[in-house]
This record gives C-alpha cells, sequence and structure tokens, in this order.
C-alpha cells in the first residue's frame, strides 16, 4: 500500500511517499518544490503541475494522498463538557459551537479528540479544531483541477505528532493509553472489568513516588513561524504557532536555533496550564526539532538552557533505502506523519474534511487478491479436512462393528476362563482335603500289620471332626500295644483312654486313642 503526504507551505511545496513493506514502512520518495515569489493562478498552476508530475512517479498512492494545514490557519481550543454527553459528543459540540468559539456551525468544519475523563468531577476534557470552510474549500477545489481528492484534511501538529510517537510507544499495539481516552467502548470496558487493563492505561500512580516522565516539546519552522507543540503523558495537550520577526527571517538559518530556544523557554510555561492536574513544581523538558530550514551544524554551536534537553527529532518509525535520505527524515517530519496515516493506524486520527467529502477508500488489487486466496486455501483446507473427518468416521464405524465382535468372543474367553479358575480351585481343595486326611485303608492295613497275633479288635471308631481314631479290643498284654502303635510312621499320641480290665481267661480288655500323622500337618 502507497500513501502520499502533501504539504504546502508559502514558500515551498513538500511531498513524500511511503509504501507499507510487510516489515517496516519505507521512504520511496521525497520532492520539495520552492514556489518562490509566485502568487495568484501562477502559483496554483506550478503548484498543480509540480504535484501531477509527483503523482505519476508514484501512481500508487493518488487515492491516498493526505493535506495539512499550518497551525495558524486552525483554532485549537481546549474545552470541559459533561461526562455525560460522551456518547453524543458530536452532537453536543454541534449545539456548543456558537458558545464554544467565535464561528457559526455553518461556517467551520471541525473535528476532536478526547484529552482526559476526570469521572469524580463527571467532566470530559477534549481538543476542538476548528477551521473556516473557505480554507478547507479552497484545498479541494485547488486539487479538483487535476481529480485528486485527498482522504484526509489535518493540520502540522498532529501529522508531527503521529510521526513522533508512531514507532516509539507502539502505536499499533491493541490497547494504548490513547485509545483508552479516544474510544468509549475501551473506557466502558476498562470501567467495568479494570483487570483487562495493565495499571498504567488505567491512569493510576503505581506507588506515589515515582518521577513524573518528562515534557516532550515538538518544534517545527514552518512559513515564517514556529510550531510549538506540548505532549505529556503520550497525549497533545497543547499547541501554537509563533510568527518570526521579519528581521530574523531574512537571516532564519544563521538566528534559527537561538530563536528556538529562546522562544520554546517562554511558551512551555504557558503551555503548562494547559496539563489537567499538573502539580510538579520541576519537570524535565525534552525539546525535539524538525523542519526544512533546521540547521543542526548552527544549533550545536548553542549551549542548552537549564532544563531543556535539546536535539533533533529521528523518525525511528519510516525504513530508507539511501543512507543519504536518513538525514532528510527530520527536515520531512510533517509530510512523514500525513502520509503515514494512509498506511498505518496512527495515535492521533484527526481528519477535518466533512465525512460526506471524504473518498471511499479503495480496496487494494493486492489485498482483494490475498483475500482470495486465503478464502481459497481455507476451503481446500476445509475440504480435506471434511474428507478426513468422513474417512476418519467410517473407518471408526468399522472398527467399532469389529470391536463388538471381539467383545462377544472375549466375553465367552472370560466365561470359559471362569470356570476354569473355579475346577482349579475345586481341585484344590479336592487335593487339599485328601492330602490333610490319611486313607482308610491304609489306615487299617497299618493297625493289621503291626497288631499281634495274640491281639484282636472289637471296635474301631474313627472321629473326622477331630481326626481320632478310638480302639477297642482284647489282648493278652495290652500295656505292649502302646509302644508298638507310637513306632509307627502313621500314628501319634497313642494313649489309653479308659483302664485296662481283665476279660474272660487270661485276656485285657483294652480302649486305645490315636491320632493319624496327617491330622497334625
Amino acid at each position: 500500500m502507497q500513501s502520499i503526504g502533501l504539504l504546502i507551505k508559502d514558500e515551498q511545496m513538500v511531498l513524500v511517499s511511503l509504501k507499507q513493506g510487510l516489515r517496516a514502512t519505507w521512504l520511496e520518495g521525497y520532492e520539495t518544490m520552492p514556489l518562490g515569489e509566485l502568487k495568484g493562478e501562477d502559483r496554483d498552476e506550478a503548484l498543480l503541475y509540480n504535484l501531477e508530475r509527483f503523482l505519476r512517479l508514484h501512481p500508487g498512492g493518488r487515492d491516498n494522498l493526505f493535506l495539512a494545514l499550518s497551525r495558524d490557519k486552525v483554532l485549537m481550543q481546549a474545552v470541559y463538557l459533561p461526562l455525560a454527553v460522551e456518547e453524543n459528543l458530536g452532537s453536543a459540540l454541534n449545539y456548543e459551537m456558537d458558545r464554544l468559539t467565535p464561528f457559526s456551525l455553518d461556517a467551520i468544519y471541525f473535528d476532536y479528540y478526547i484529552l482526559k475523563r476526570f469521572p469524580a468531577r463527571n467532566q470530559l476534557y477534549l481538543m476542538l479544531i476548528v477551521v473556516k470552510k473557505e480554507v478547507v474549500d479552497n484545498y479541494l477545489n485547488l486539487l479538483k483541477k487535476i481529480g485528486v481528492r485527498p482522504r484526509g484534511i489535518e493540520l502540522t501538529s498532529t501529522a508531527l505528532f503521529n510521526i513522533h510517537k508512531t514507532g516509539r510507544h507502539g502505536a499499533d499495539k491493541l490497547w494504548s493509553k490513547k485509545d483508552l481516552q479516544q474510544s468509549t467502548l475501551l473506557a466502558k470496558l476498562e470501567k467495568a472489568v479494570p483487570q483487562l487493563f495493565p495499571q498504567a492505561l488505567q491512569g493510576t500512580a503505581g506507588s506515589g513516588e515515582a518521577a513524573a516522565p518528562a515534557l516532550e516539546v515538538l518544534v517545527c519552522y514552518l512559513n515564517g513561524h514556529l510550531e510549538l507543540n506540548l505532549v505529556s503523558d503520550d497525549t497533545l495537550y497543547y499547541a501554537r504557532s509563533l510568527p518570526v520577526a521579519a528581521s530574523d527571517r531574512e537571516n532564519a538559518k544563521e538566528h534559527q536555533a537561538n530563536l528556538y530556544l529562546s522562544e520554546i523557554q517562554h511558551e512551555i510555561q504557558r503551555g503548562m496550564l494547559n496539563l489537567p492536574e499538573h502539580t510538579e513544581l520541576e519537570r524535565s523538558v525534552r525539546v525535539l526539532l524538525s523542519g526544512k530550514d533546521l540547521d543542526e551544524a548552527s544549533l550545536l554551536e548553542q549551549s542548552e538552557p537549564a532544563g531543556l534537553d535539546v536535539s533533533v527529532m529521528r523518525d525511528a518509525a519510516i525504513s530508507v533505502r539511501e543512507a543519504a535520505d536518513q538525514r532528510q527524515l527530520p527536515l520531512l517530519s510533517v509530510a512523514l506523519g500525513l502520509a503515514l496515516k494512509g498506511v498505518r493506524r496512527v495515535p492521533l486520527d484527526i481528519n477535518l474534511m466533512p465525512v460526506a467529502l471524504r473518498p471511499k477508500k479503495k480496496k487494494s488489487k493486492k489485498k482483494i487478491a490475498a483475500v482470495v486466496v486465503s478464502c481459497l486455501v481455507v476451503l481446500l483446507a476445509g475440504g480435506l479436512l471434511i474428507t478426513n473427518i468422513l474417512q476418519t468416521n467410517a473407518r471408526i464405524t468399522e472398527l467399532d462393528a469389529q470391536l463388538a465382535e471381539l467383545k462377544v468372543a472375549a466375553r465367552a474367553v472370560e466365561a470359559l476362563q471362569k470356570e476354569i479358575e473355579q475346577t482349579e480351585k475345586y481341585d484344590a481343595e479336592i487335593k487339599q482335603i485328601k492330602d490333610a486326611d490319611v486313607s482308610k485303608l491304609k489306615i487299617l492295613e497299618e493297625l493289621t500289620r503291626l497288631i499281634p497275633d495274640d491281639s484282636w479288635l472289637t471296635d474301631f471308631e474313627f472321629n473326622g471332626d477331630e481326626k481320632k481314631i478310638i480302639l477297642s479290643g482284647y489282648s493278652t498284654s495290652a500295656s505292649k500295644l502302646i509302644p508298638i502303635l507310637e513306632d509307627s510312621k502313621l500314628f501319634e499320641k497313642v494313649k489309653f483312654t479308659s483302664p485296662i480290665t481283665k476279660g474272660g481267661g487270661v485276656k485285657e480288655n483294652f480302649k486305645i486313642e490315636l491320632t493319624p500323622e496327617a491330622a497334625k500337618k
């Protein structure tokens, strides 16, 4: 995107062409055309001829041209209004214009920007910028002769402010303090949800002991005037045009630096009266000089007054292709600030052209092509994504069917596994029972082997619960049975459960209790 900045001064015309790249704003070209002593129609013809020639060299900016009015052609008035009128501020200013300015509404064009809000006092502090219609109409009619209609007309002070602040304090960031001051919507959002805004953007002090930021004074030599602009807290609070004496104009380059510094010292205190609630007794001042007649060599020869830090404005927001052009930037500051509005968002957007006369911004063919290509890419990516989703869903359905079959087989396997485990459990229990008991046949076999021939059993009793065997019978010597049974590996705890008694003949009646060997394990 290309943009043209046009600054028409009494003695010359300054033209600047900027082009916005992917990462930087480039100075594509500039020209300074002296108008000399030309007056009337001769001056207009020379101006239009040179402008048309420049536009042929930079055709991309023909419909993106911005014009500046010098500070002495406009009225800047700081006013206080009730905070309640902010939602319909334009209508309120229309109604109050006769009271706020010496002009009637039908004789002027105007714009404004908010300086500060005072909720506690229910006041709105704003800067009103007014210009007579005839001043703007003269320029519009002149440019109309070559088929050019500017997209915006502002004043040199706001253009100088924009070129200085853009690129230094993040004019392109989402929410700057300037945005909060100028946007009703952001102001309401800040009040409703203060957590969304950093402490610095809310205009509140962090500690109360922080040093006050330096005042910035932007100075430009233009049309035999010094244009002085006072900036505080990233806001343009004061702008004034100071005429240079005729005797000094003849030797402007020789006396310019002296004139700057002496006039600035007198005007700073006056300008500070426009700062709301300004309480700092001492505050550092930074003076930045610019303008076509700026003489850096003369400036370096001058001693800086106490309290003033004087330097030349360097426009970091603009990139140059030739090193020699870098030194021209301070001389082109106003025109650069004008053209910058056509390629980037600026901190202070002022336009003194009535809305009805502003040309509609033409859409860049490159941007349209980029949008079309982007849409095609999005559609193609969306189509591929939808196709991939459909294929994925079909595959998921197929896998779900396979998974259902596998779940049925898995449940059958689980049932069989449980049956096997139950069978193994029963087998283990049977084995445990079997291992815990000595076979009854084995016990009988062992008793048959051990009991002598002179002894016999009349009763064999097996108590399964207590794991005990009770033997009853007759023997020629019952007491010999105890050691015989104890020697067996199958029996233990062999004892008589009742006294031995004499039976018929020589036989002894006995009753013996013993425990199988396995029962003790």
